[in-house]
């Protein structure tokens, strides 16, 4: 996933049509307000949605997701200058940059229908496109990393529920896609929410709980362990408990 460093090399012809056809997107997409403090070119005073498709249109399907989804649908309140996307087909690398911010990039291997990916009109003829509630906050279970603090992702799951938009059939009909640790991870988050029965659905779906010691956490936020397995979903319980509901009550 990641672009192998290659030193200083001079651009290639094809990179340097590439980056103008990138710029002539950028001066067709959106229209500089000269009056803007610090903005003197137009990859300066364009939002994010509009950096992120004249980046990524052409080269890859993407969207707008993880820590950059959470903070668009106000399930965080912090903020970030990175901007985190997922790209599926060709190889792009891990790390790129648009108007000055650092994109963050993880790149989709595993068969995916898209969906829970948003088509938003940024403006004109130009569209961006960011996974909705149910699918970034599975991504959260996915890639966690990708997705801030274990705090930060965590209380977003109590918040989307608690403020009733979290769709729990859309969640169990995405959730299928995904690997048997991600299905585990959402069957406990949803328990820990209220949602036993649907969390008793997910395990049914999957088999009865995991055999292979899989963590509920898997950025291993808080070491090693040794952590319990929990008895509903087999997965083992890196995260401590009164931390959790610490932080699952917070996000009420």
């Amino acid at each position: 996933m990641a672009g192998t460093h290659r030193g200083h090399r001079r651009p290639t012809a094809a990179a340097a049509r590439h980056e103008g056809a990138r710029l002539a997107r950028l001066d067709r997409a959106w229209t500089l307000d000269r009056d803007a403090p610090g903005a003197s070119t137009v990859s300066q005073a364009a939002p994010p949605p509009i950096l992120l498709a004249a980046l990524l249109d052409g080269r890859a399907e993407w969207y707008l997701g993880f820590l950059s989804a959470l903070i668009d649908h106000g399930l965080t309140d912090i903020d970030s200058e990175t901007l985190y996307v997922a790209v599926r087909g060709r190889s792009i690398p891990s790390t790129m940059t648009a108007g000055g911010r650092a994109v963050r990039v993880v790149r989709l291997v595993r068969a995916d229908d898209w969906a829970g990916v948003e088509r938003l009109r940024a403006q004109g003829r130009v569209f961006t496109y960011r996974s909705d509630i149910e699918r970034t906050l599975l991504d959260t279970l996915a890639h966690p990393k990708m997705c801030g603090p274990a705090e930060v992702w965590v209380r977003a799951w109590g918040r989307a529920a608690s403020e009733e938009r979290l769709d729990v059939g859309r969640l169990f009909d995405y959730v299928e896609q995904r690997n048997a640790a991600v299905q585990a991870r959402c069957a406990y988050w949803l328990r820990e929410l209220g949602h036993a029965r649907s969390a008793r659905r997910i395990m049914r779906a999957l088999g009865g709980r995991l055999t292979e010691a899989r963590p509920l956490d898997a950025s291993r936020s808080f070491g090693e362990g040794p952590w319990p397995r929990d008895r509903e979903t087999g997965l083992v319980l890196n995260m401590p408990q009164e931390t959790i509901d610490g932080w699952l009550e917070y996000g009420k």
